[in-house]
C-alpha cells in the first residue's frame, strides 16, 4: 500500500509543476475573448485540492507503454485533470453538492441561486471545450494528436450517457442493478480509469485497444464508484471533505439503497421514504444510515466492491511485464479499499 501512496504522491506533485503553465493557456484562451478573470480566479481556485488520480493513471498509462517524454504527458495530465473541475462544475449543479474537495463548490462559491449556478454552468462548458482546444495545439505526432482528440471525445460522449443514466436512476422507484453498474462503468470506469489509460498510450503511439488493460481499468473503475458511494454515506465529514448527508438528501440511486430496498421490512421501506428528501433530519439520516446495515446491504456491497477488485488484481500479470509497475497496481488496489476520501 505504501509503494502506491508514495507513487501517487510523486506523480501528483510532478503534475502540479506543470498544473499553473496549463491554467495559463485555459486563462489566456478565455481572456482573449473578454474580461472575466474573476470567474478564471474561481475556477482555478476551485481546481486546486484534487486527488490527480486522473492525471495519474495518463501518466501511467503512458510510461507502461514505454514513453519517455513525460513532460508532454504531465500537461496532458494537468490538462485532464482542469477538465475533471469543469465536469464537477455540472455534476455538483445536478446534485445539489455544496461541498468540493473540503471547500464550497463552484456554484456555491460564485453565490448559488440562478446566478452562480449559471456562471458554473458557463465554465464548466469553458473547461471542456478548452480541452479539445489544447490537444489541438500539442506539438506532437498528427496521428497521435487526431487519436489523442478522438479518444478524448468518446470519453466524453461516454461520461455524458453515465451522466443521463444517473439522473434517470433519479426517477426510478426500484432501478435494476444492470442499469445502476451500466452508469458506474460510464461514469467511472470510463472516465477516470480506462479513459486516462488510453490516452497516456496513445501519447506513447500505442493505438490498439489492450484487452487486458480494458479489463483492468473496467474492474478498478467499478470498485473505486462502489467504494466512492460507501464513504458517501458512512463517511467522516472532515475526513472525506464533502457531506455525508448529500447522498441520502439527493436520493442517488446507489446499489446500498437497491439492496436495502430489496431487503428491508414494511415498516423499514416506509423509514426509507426519507431517502431523497431535502428536508430529511439528522434522525431520519441515521435510521436509513441503519437500515443499510442491518438489511446487509453495506455489507453485500462491500462485497461487491472486493469482487471487482480481485478481478482486477487477477489480470495485472498481463496488463504489464514490468515488476515495478506491477507493484503500482497492485499496490493501487490494496489502497483503495482502505481509502476514506
Amino acid at each position: 500500500m505504501t509503494k502506491y501512496l508514495d507513487y501517487h504522491e510523486k506523480i501528483k506533485n510532478e503534475i502540479e509543476t506543470v498544473m499553473d503553465d496549463v491554467f495559463e493557456d485555459f486563462k489566456k484562451n478565455a481572456l482573449r475573448h473578454g474580461e472575466v478573470d474573476d470567474y478564471i480566479r474561481a475556477f482555478k481556485d476551485v481546481n486546486e485540492g484534487g486527488k490527480r488520480i486522473r492525471g495519474l493513471m495518463i501518466d501511467l498509462g503512458y510510461e507502461m507503454a514505454g514513453g519517455s517524454e513525460r513532460k508532454t504527458a504531465l500537461k496532458i495530465a494537468a490538462m485532464y485533470e482542469m477538465l475533471q473541475t469543469a465536469i464537477l462544475s455540472h455534476d455538483d449543479i445536478i446534485d445539489r453538492s455544496v461541498l468540493r474537495r473540503g471547500k464550497k463548490s463552484l456554484y456555491q462559491e460564485l453565490g448559488g441561486e440562478h446566478f452562480g449556478l449559471s456562471q458554473a454552468l458557463i465554465l464548466g462548458d469553458l473547461g471542456i471545450f478548452w480541452a479539445f482546444s489544447y490537444l489541438a495545439k500539442l506539438n506532437v505526432n498528427e496521428e497521435i494528436k487526431i487519436k489523442l482528440i478522438s479518444e478524448l471525445g468518446e470519453v466524453m460522449s461516454g461520461t455524458c450517457v453515465g451522466q443521463l443514466q444517473d439522473v434517470h436512476l433519479g426517477i426510478e422507484s426500484m432501478p435494476t442493478e444492470e442499469l445502476v453498474l451500466s452508469m458506474i462503468y460510464n461514469k467511472t470506469s470510463l472516465y477516470t480509469f480506462i479513459g486516462p489509460l488510453v490516452l497516456g498510450r496513445i501519447l506513447a503511439g500505442r493505438f490498439e485497444k489492450d484487452e487486458q488493460i480494458l479489463k483492468f481499468a473496467g474492474d478498478l473503475g467499478m470498485a473505486f464508484q462502489i467504494h466512492d458511494d460507501l464513504i458517501g454515506v458512512f463517511s467522516d465529514e472532515l475526513e472525506s471533505g464533502k457531506t455525508s448527508k448529500s447522498d441520502i438528501k439527493e436520493g442517488k440511486r446507489t446499489l446500498i439503497y437497491l439492496n436495502a430496498l430489496k431487503a428491508s421490512s414494511s415498516d423499514e421501506k416506509k423509514l426509507l421514504l426519507k431517502y431523497g428528501k431535502s428536508d430529511a433530519s439528522a434522525e431520519d439520516i441515521e435510521n436509513i444510515k441503519n437500515i443499510f446495515i442491518k438489511t446487509g446491504a453495506k455489507k453485500k456491497v462491500s462485497e461487491k466492491r472486493d469482487m471487482y477488485l480481485s478481478y482486477a488484481e487477477e489480470v495485472v500479470p498481463s496488463v504489464t511485464e514490468d515488476i515495478s509497475f506491477r507493484q503500482i497496481l497492485l499496490s493501487m488496489i490494496s489502497n483503495l479499499k482502505n481509502r476514506t476520501k
